[in-house]
């Protein structure tokens, strides 16, 4: 009897070093596999609808949720992590745009930092477009690896079976919206503040950025698309660091953008929580994806 009870607590030790090991092999694995067929699957193709913006806005927003309120239009999330405004990316969203829908929608969230000159060299996106065929290959079609992981989904089973580390991050990977449901716990709506005070130090809002955004717009609204934009809902405290770093002006800049032939949509930012004082936690992006998707439907006549 002693002897089994020291076999099976060794095998549950081993097994449970395991398990964590290749969680995080997993959780890396997801990861590549997400922003792979986000640049050159998925996110390759053309959708009637295209959600842009930032790391607040992959984060924030769910294109399956927008998607049950337009029944008649594909939806797609096209940020990404300190996506800007720049020329590129303005062609880079409008190649992903179905201009023959009935009615192409950009849904653009505008953060001050998107429209800096460090947001404008654009290295997220440039990395994933510069990912090695080889490696697009594995990630899409080595099969057996991908099944073998999401069969077991270790992600789940680590967060019921053992307390969460403190701070532990959390995603889900949500391939065909191309949005990411995240938290953190525990959660510290002040984390980010210190690391956007660094952010704007000499990176202000550019005015040439503004100004490329604004005029891009009226050249889409000419067009036919509709063209809606959104502050992503933070904290009171990073709206006010922002207003005060950034040099950043809603209210001027929203005059400029309906001017332009856009839409805003104002959002009661009391409504949704920030788990690091940046990024909204999945109940709050899920509560602000279904806000927009009822304005879109009006909006459409849907």
């Amino acid at each position: 009897m002693k002897w089994r009870f020291i076999f099976v607590s060794v095998i549950f030790i081993a097994g449970s070093f395991f398990l964590h090991s290749f969680s995080e092999i997993n959780d890396a694995y997801e990861f590549n596999r997400f922003w792979i067929e986000k640049t050159h699957g998925v996110g390759a193709q053309k959708f009637d609808v295209l959600i842009c913006g930032d790391s607040r806005v992959y984060r924030g927003v769910s294109s399956r949720v927008i998607a049950e309120k337009l029944t008649d239009y594909s939806v797609f999330n096209l940020s990404y992590s300190s996506g800007s405004y720049s020329d590129f990316m303005l062609d880079y969203i409008e190649k992903h745009l179905n201009k023959g829908a009935k009615q192409p929608i950009l849904i653009l969230g505008i953060t001050p930092y998107s429209l800096t000159a460090k947001a404008a060299m654009d290295e997220h996106i440039r990395t994933e477009l510069g990912r090695k065929k080889e490696e697009i290959l594995e990630y899409r079609y080595f099969k057996s690896v991908k099944n073998h992981f999401e069969a077991l989904n270790l992600n789940t089973i680590m967060f019921k079976t053992r307390e969460a580390p403190a701070a532990k991050y959390y995603q889900k990977y949500n391939y065909d919206e191309g949005w990411v449901a995240s938290y953190k716990n525990p959660a510290d709506p002040k984390a980010a503040l210190t690391e956007y005070t660094r952010d704007f130090l000499n990176n202000k809002v550019s005015h040439e950025l503004t100004t490329g955004l604004l005029h891009r717009i009226s050249k889409w609204t000419d067009k036919g698309f509709r063209v809606y934009g959104f502050r992503p809902p933070s904290t009171t405290e990073m709206v006010a660091l922002e207003t005060k770093l950034s040099g950043f002006n809603e209210s001027d800049f929203v005059k400029e953008f309906e001017r332009s032939g856009g839409k805003w949509i104002n959002l009661d930012t009391k409504e949704y929580r920030s788990y690091d004082g940046s990024h909204l936690d999945e109940n709050s992006a899920i509560k602000l994806s279904n806000t927009l998707g009822v304005f879109l439907q009006r909006e459409t006549g849907n």
